[in-house]
């Protein structure tokens, strides 16, 4: 055996390590490419596999078969999603062929998020018509651009760099507490891993994110997101509420468990009131704003929330009042109904009807009945849902990081990219996780965090 084989050997066993169940155990490194020698069926297969991050993933197959070769194609999908596609290439017939293979995944048409994992084999076509199969292989997307550690629970994981492994294991605990006392209050178990990259600043998170406009990078920014059917969070390290938004997108993990037949049919009040009831450390803002928009009449119908407004004071009135209706939900009529409620949502039912059988009232009496549990202003209309407009524009240049936030300043919205390749690769502005599953990205439900905190803030004192 020459040294090189044995290189590649022992690269192969490193690569194959991320894969194994680790446990709850100490950290361990990842990395973002591989190297690989097989033999199937007497054909010979040396492939590399590197991650060109942003930008795509490299495939490179040096094959050599007992009878003539005339094409390959590569088979490829996302670890969740029900979405298969492929990428053929005709190569010179030949016993002994190469082919290089480039998916991109800088357009938000084929963007997968890092810590994803990517499904791909090979099919080599002989010139008498014969097809081999190669039996499936598992990649881990990763940023090159770091020396990634991984920590692992019982049902998910966290990648991280640098030296966050103590913040990386406070976002594991919370990930692990929350897929458990969510999950009883849902009654779902997740399906699927959860993946949570981490990063630690904005900036090194900014490449990893899907494309977005001008406008959106100028006035947004991202503190997580949610890949539903990927399994994978993006997470914004080194903030005082990392462990809050944690908490947050892995309810929105679960929920995509829990209604992946018709997830479009959940109303932003409901998707958003649970995550933010599951935040361990709500700020005190959401409360406040809560106060004052009872006192001030102010309170915005229910019927209107499925999506969220686009003012950042109304947003801020958004997230509070949707976490108060949930928690009026569980409380007044316990987690059994709210169940019932999500497993209705689930066989296909519109949220009035799910709401009728569970509860025998529709969104507008549960509006009024939570208005008199708040001893707010009765309900006095029920206008048609509010749409958010394009992206709010930040009031003015000053760096997020001179001034302390809290997580109430941040407003969420929902993006949803398709990974169908007819797809156009525009950024889509606005709430649109209430679109078809077709339409997902992979098969995500994505839920985007941001803070507008300079607008919200003058918002707020304004009044």
């Amino acid at each position: 055996m020459t040294l090189l084989n044995l290189a590649r050997i022992m690269l192969l066993f490193i690569c194959l390590a991320i894969y194994l169940p680790f446990g709850f155990h100490p950290s361990s490194a990842v990395f973002a490419s591989s190297e690989n020698i097989t033999v199937v069926s007497g054909v010979r297969i040396e492939s590399q596999v590197e991650t060109q991050f942003p930008q795509g993933i490299r495939f490179r197959f040096d094959i050599l078969g007992p009878t003539e070769i005339v094409s390959l194609t590569l088979r490829y999908k996302v670890v969740g999603s029900p979405i298969s596609q492929y990428l053929r290439h005709d190569v010179e017939p030949g016993n002994l062929v190469s082919a290089v293979f480039f998916l991109r995944t800088d357009t938000a048409a084929r963007y997968i998020p890092p810590g994803a994992g990517l499904e791909y084999s090979l099919d080599i076509e002989g010139n008498s018509g014969n097809i081999l199969h190669t039996p499936p292989q598992r990649l881990l997307l990763l940023d090159p651009n770091f020396q990634w550690n991984r920590l692992d629970g019982s049902n998910s994981f966290v990648l991280y760099y640098g030296d966050n492994s103590h913040e990386a294991q406070s976002v594991l605990e919370t990930a692990e507490l929350t897929l458990v006392n969510m999950g009883r209050i849902i009654g779902v178990k997740p399906n699927s891993l959860l993946r949570i990259t981490m990063y630690s600043t904005l900036a090194d998170m900014r490449a990893a994110l899907p494309p977005r406009s001008n406008v959106q990078e100028e006035t947004l920014m991202v503190e997580g997101m949610s890949f539903g059917d990927t399994g994978v969070i993006l997470l914004l390290g080194n903030r005082f509420n990392t462990t809050g938004v944690a908490a947050h997108e892995t309810t929105h993990f679960l929920m995509r468990s829990a209604v992946e037949n018709f997830s479009q049919l959940l109303p932003a009040w409901l998707n958003e009131g649970l995550s933010e009831y599951a935040n361990p450390f709500p700020s005190s803002i959401f409360k406040d704003e809560l106060i004052h928009a009872i006192r001030g009449d102010r309170l915005l119908p229910l019927t209107s929330l499925v999506q969220p407004p686009g003012k950042p004071r109304d947003v801020i009135l958004f997230y509070a009042q949707s976490a108060s209706v949930v928690r009026y939900l569980l409380e007044t009529f316990g987690t059994t109904k709210f169940q019932n409620l999500i497993r209705n949502l689930n066989a296909g039912q519109p949220i009035d009807s799910a709401l009728m059988e569970t509860y025998q009232f529709d969104t507008s009496t549960l509006d009024s009945k939570w208005r008199i549990k708040q001893g707010a202003p009765p309900l006095t209309t029920t206008p048609s849902p509010l749409f958010l407009p394009t992206s709010i524009p930040r009031a003015a240049l000053v760096p997020f990081g001179s001034t302390p936030t809290a997580i109430s300043t941040s407003v969420r919205e929902s993006i949803d990219d398709s990974i169908r390749e007819s797809d156009s690769p525009k950024p889509t502005p606005g709430w649109s996780c209430q679109q078809s599953r077709g339409n997902d990205l992979a098969g995500p439900w994505t839920v985007l965090l941001i803070t507008g905190y300079l607008a919200t803030i003058r918002s707020l004192r304004s009044r």
